[in-house]
């Protein structure tokens, strides 16, 4: 596919990512991590990946760094995961981590995500 090169018709090819077949779609993850970063002609390829078939960037997410795109792929993520991440907002007390265990979608998750809302100082922040 000619999209697949790192070109001016690559971000293009992210329109097309929901016809596509998953081999295609693979080698387009595999591109982006090979050539990582805010700069990547394949960053809004993965995005619409993240958004059409996040079944093909879930195995990958410990190699991408883009926080948008880290982000996407915590919807339907495992209980577990949002255990962690409600821990690790705990220890640094940063606020956008608070985001992190709410985008995973699970009825676990949002309890998890409503038991701590009187920690938060500002009830503007919360909200």
């Amino acid at each position: 596919m000619r999209g697949r090169s790192p070109g001016p018709l690559a971000r293009f090819a992210a329109w097309l990512v929901a016809w596509l077949p998953g081999s295609i779609l693979d080698a387009f993850v595999q591109d982006c991590l090979v050539a990582p970063g805010p700069e990547s002609p394949y960053l809004e390829v993965l995005f619409a990946i993240g958004l059409y078939r996040l079944e093909r960037l879930r195995h990958h997410a410990d190699r991408i760094d883009d926080p948008v795109i880290h982000r996407s792929l915590l919807s339907g993520a495992p209980d577990v995961l949002a255990d962690s991440l409600l821990d690790k907002w705990k220890n640094h007390g940063d606020l956008d981590r608070l985001w992190e265990p709410a985008l995973i979608r699970t009825d676990h998750a949002a309890d998890l995500t409503a038991s701590v809302r009187d920690d938060v100082a500002d009830p503007e922040d919360w909200e």
